[in-house]
């Protein structure tokens, strides 16, 4: 056996090399990656960070996708947390057909390539920045009104933005002029101010939002025209660079504005939000990405004096250009395999690192290798310490590895078996020591079933975290091959040879093998002699059964007899009238009759076939007799008695003497003779009139049967006989019907005998009335149905408003000519009711049926609240109050909120609308929020919210 070993893995994690301690006044080395936007394709957003010296987008982020919907990524709706290399961005999936944007955040890990749900958000969220240092996602909530005949107001908000797309304003709301311009935004260092420019009519004016409500905030003009901010902690300025390829610096402090001077030897056009200020290096870098037709390049320039640095070209469009820059290092680092004397393999997953110090903890030398593998010799718990140092101030961070001994599993490499079930044992390998199975299951055994197949097995057993692998494959062998069985002893009256076959219950799809006494390995032999020979069969992967599969054996004595002299037979078959007969064969030395009976003779009461074997010695002779036991009757009609009675207007019938119920011959039926009382010889004889007695003698072999007839004929009572014809009766009445015929005898089709009945449900009646001729008739009654009027249910009238309710019954059910009588006298087809009340209706039929139905009437009106879209409180007196109209209503509350959520207005008079006025002041025209509760007619609450304009 051999031990296989797998040694645990963690996840293996790429996090920037870089990051810069902005609290202090460093200046650090190359410590940023890009972050890039690309849309392959309308429905679809990938994201990347990009190779700076070949252009490529050297890792793939994640990607957004909507089937069939376009989506949409707005310049300056994407951030970055650099320290825990997470990028947030906006999308818009666009429902075309319909016109309706739904707005999204998302945030991707590019650390562990996976991405985050989307979360609803508002549509107006621009400018997208994360502070570092406040931990805070940041966004502009811009609104725009449209007042009448004014030009559009523009209104920017700060807000921070949480994990579930909620946002919350800082302050109030700024006036941004003409528009913010997008993709142009920034935070400070410290996370103190998010700034934006606006356009106000030739100038642009850079604002600086505080993040909280104790700073004041920044606003100043300028004469350039941005196309991006970026900010340097070091000198705290806000970097700006324009659309004329300038780089300018705006001191906070001293309210000033420098040019660092003019970028030469761009080509082609930035757009708004593909440039990015890296502030870590000594030079302050811009980034910027630069289109020209068909191609596309990536420039860094230095930000101290403008000039180019490098450029390369670009493989895709990309936008959204983001410098992703940590705000501090992290040590950290994951570890696999803890098995002494086996490689310990270190991943490093430090942020913001270039050089590693590595201390094991067992007295080896420092390794300063970034992944480093390392072997202890012995088993205890050691602490592994790891510095990192680069563009920050060194981090550092000490985690325990515990190194156990490898445990010892023990399973066999192959196992072959012929039970349903195989349990695997990988041992007691010592204490602590836990078992993780293929199948997820963690005790120290495993049971294996045959329905699971051949197939490999595997086990991890762990002491600490120490984890070998062992492993074994396990075949199933068949358990069935079918059945053997041979009789213990055949003592053969014939002449040899004969063939013994011990596959003939084998299965054919199962492979196995055969050893006979004889020596002969096949499933047949031949046997050509006496003596005793037996036969073992077995699976051939397991002949021994070592494997626990079946071993089939089975042994006979052959002995072989020469026939004797038996003389035996029945003779010819045997007719007989008697009731029963007796077979009697002769002597022999024992009987097997086809009955089961083993007695010298057989008494028998049923004419058949009957066999019989009989045996002499070790031969047997077998012979067959037909015994027909002949019975059968004639019948010439009438009654019991013989008598027959006739009308007279009756045909006088034929008497047919042909055998009934001829039993007992199951061959060819004899000759059949016939004689009547005035010797003639057919089977039928024709009656009439001058004769009334009527006898027969019909012979069949030596088997006699006589049979007799009297004829009377009398007069005819049909005539008599009358239930009244068909006819239709209403619902719930008896109908009693008469045969006609008094002192007479009756049976009627309800088994009843006497000369009327009584009926009460649908059906067709007869009855037979019995008076020397027999006569018949009957009747169809139909029971009309009992139909229930439906006038209808859960109605309501309103008598306030003057509705009028017209019942009318459904009468399809129900004939022609109906008449009508309502409960108020009335007798139209139709009621009208204004009021609340029971009514009812009855109905009568053709048949003078009558049917009814009645309803009931609930006065209630119901509630209605109509609410108009907009309002113009200017004194014009007209449409100068927001008045919902509101009826049959309780409880009613109606309140107005601004776009900030505060409420403005609240009444709970129906009578009562809003003048725009809150506080006796004013309010400015735009779009506010109403809110209306009341409750209805059925005393349920009822809520409705909507728009109104207010316009002046």
């Amino acid at each position: 056996m051999t031990a296989k070993r797998l040694y645990l893995l963690g996840i293996s994690l790429l996090f920037l090399s870089c990051g810069i301690l902005r609290t202090t006044p460093l200046k650090a080395q190359d410590c940023v990656d890009l972050l890039v936007s690309y849309q392959p394709a309308p429905d679809s957003l990938l994201f990347l960070i990009l190779d700076r010296e070949t252009g490529i987008g050297k890792r793939f982020i994640r990607t957004d996708t909507e089937s069939g919907r376009p989506i949409v990524n707005r310049t300056g709706q994407t951030a970055v947390d650099a320290d825990n290399q997470i990028f947030y961005f906006i999308s818009t999936l666009e429902e075309t057909a319909q016109g309706v944007e739904q707005a999204f955040l998302r945030d991707a890990s590019y650390a562990f390539e996976n991405i985050g749900p989307r979360i609803p958000t508002s549509e107006s969220l621009f400018e997208l920045q994360y502070s570092c240092e406040k931990k805070e996602l940041y966004a502009l909530d811009w609104q725009v009104a449209n007042p009448p005949g004014l030009p559009p107001l523009n209104f920017a908000a700060l807000v921070t933005v949480n994990a579930d797309g909620d946002s919350a304003p800082i302050g109030t709301a700024m006036n941004s002029g003409e528009g913010i311009v997008e993709g142009v935004s920034t935070v400070d260092g410290a996370g103190e101010y998010f700034y934006y420019v606006f356009k106000t009519g030739t100038d642009f004016v850079l604002q600086g939002l505080p993040t909280s409500t104790a700073n004041p905030p920044i606003s100043t003009t300028m004469t350039y025209e941005p196309l991006d901010l970026g900010y340097d902690p070091v000198a705290e300025e806000v970097v700006i660079l324009t659309t004329d390829f300038k780089i300018v610096r705006y001191n906070v402090a001293t309210d000033s504005f420098s040019e660092v001077g003019t970028i030469a030897g761009i080509s082609g056009t930035i757009k708004a939000g593909n440039a990015a200020y890296d502030p870590t290096t000594d030079s302050g870098s811009y980034f910027m990405i630069a289109d020209n037709g068909a191609t596309h390049t990536l420039y860094e320039v230095d930000g101290t004096n403008a000039s180019i640095i490098s450029s390369v070209n670009i493989e895709l469009p990309f936008f959204n250009l983001l410098a992703a820059v940590p705000c501090v290092a992290k040590a950290d680092f994951l570890f696999e395999n803890t098995c002494v004397g086996e490689a310990t393999v270190f991943t490093d997953i430090s942020v913001g690192a270039e050089v590693w110090e590595w201390d094991f903890g067992d007295g080896t030398a420092v390794v300063t290798t970034q992944n480093p593998t390392h072997s202890f010799s012995a088993p205890g718990t050691y602490d592994v310490f790891l510095e990192i140092s680069g563009c920050s101030v060194p981090k550092d961070t000490t985690i325990q590895v515990v190194i156990s001994e490898a445990p010892s599993p023990d399973l066999f490499d192959t196992l072959t078996a012929c039970n349903d079930m195989v349990v695997l044992d990988a041992g007691d390998v010592g204490v602590g020591a836990t078992y993780f199975w293929l199948n997820n299951s963690t005790e120290q055994t495993l049971t294996v079933n045959r329905g699971s197949g051949d197939r490999y097995y595997w086990v991890d057993v762990s002491i600490g975290s120490c984890t070998v692998r062992d492993s074994t494959f396990v075949t199933f062998l068949e358990n069935d091959y079918g059945s053997l069985s041979f009789p213990a002893t055949q003592v053969l009256c014939q002449d040899p040879p004969i063939t013994l076959d011990a596959g003939e219950n084998i299965r054919a799809d199962v492979n196995v093998s055969y050893l006979w006494s004889t020596g002969a390995t096949t499933p047949t032999i031949e046997v050509t002699g006496d003596g005793t020979y037996s036969v073992t069969i077995s699976n051939p992967d397991d002949p021994t059964g070592i494997h626990n599969c079946p071993i089939l054996e089975a042994t006979t004595t052959i002995t072989f007899t020469s026939p004797d002299d038996v003389n035996f037979s029945f003779g010819e078959d045997v007719y007989t009238c008697d009731a029963t007969y007796t077979i009697d064969p002769g002597d022999a030395d024992s009987y097997e009759w086809s009955t089961g009976a083993t007695s010298s003779t057989l008494s028998v009461s049923e004419s058949g076939f009957y066999s019989l074997t009989i045996t002499n010695g070790e031969c047997e002779v077998s012979d067959e007799i037909l015994v027909e036991l002949i019975s059968y009757n004639v019948e010439l009609g009438g009654d019991a008695n013989g008598d027959l009675t006739l009308c007279a207007t009756q045909d006088f019938p034929t008497l047919d003497a042909t055998p009934q119920n001829l039993l007992g011959l199951v061959s060819d039926v004899p000759a059949i003779s016939y004689l009547w009382e005035d010797g003639s010889t057919n089977a039928t004889r024709q009656t009439n009139a001058n004769t009334s007695n009527y006898s027969v003698t019909v012979t069949i072999g030596d088997c006699s049967q006589e049979d007799f007839l009297n004829l009377n004929v009398v007069d005819d009572i049909a005539e008599e006989v009358n239930l009244g014809g068909d006819r239709s009766v209403c619902s719930g009445q008896t109908v009693t019907l008469t045969a006609g015929v008094s002192g007479a005898t009756y049976l009627w089709s309800t088994g009843e005998s006497t000369e009327s009945i009584s009926v009460s449900s649908n059906g067709t009646y007869s009855v037979t009335v019995f008076g020397g001729c027999d006569a018949s008739d009957e009747a169809t009654i139909t029971f009309l149905e009992d139909v229930n009027i439906d006038l209808g249910s859960d109605l309501v009238v309103c008598p306030t408003t003057g509705q009028v309710l017209t019942l009318q019954p459904n009468v399809s059910a129900l004939g022609a000519n109906l008449q009508y009588l309502w409960s108020d006298g009335s007798s139209g087809a139709q009621l009208a009711v204004t009021q609340g009340g029971t009514y009812a209706v009855t109905i009568s039929d053709e048949f003078a049926c009558e049917y009814m139905g009645a309803t009931e009437v609930t006065e209630q009106c119901n509630s209605f609240v109509q609410v108009p879209t907009a309002f113009s409180p200017n004194g014009d007196n007209l449409n100068d109050v927001f008045l919902p109209r509101a009826e049959f209503v309780n409880d009613y509350v109606f309140r107005i909120f601004d776009r900030w959520g505060n409420q403005v207005y609240e009444t709970t008079n129906p009578e009562e609308g809003w003048d725009g006025l809150t506080d006796f002041e004013p309010l400015p025209l735009g779009v506010y929020v109403w809110v209306i509760t009341y409750t209805n007619e059925e005393e349920d609450s009822e809520l409705l919210k909507g728009n109104v304009t207010l316009i002046r």
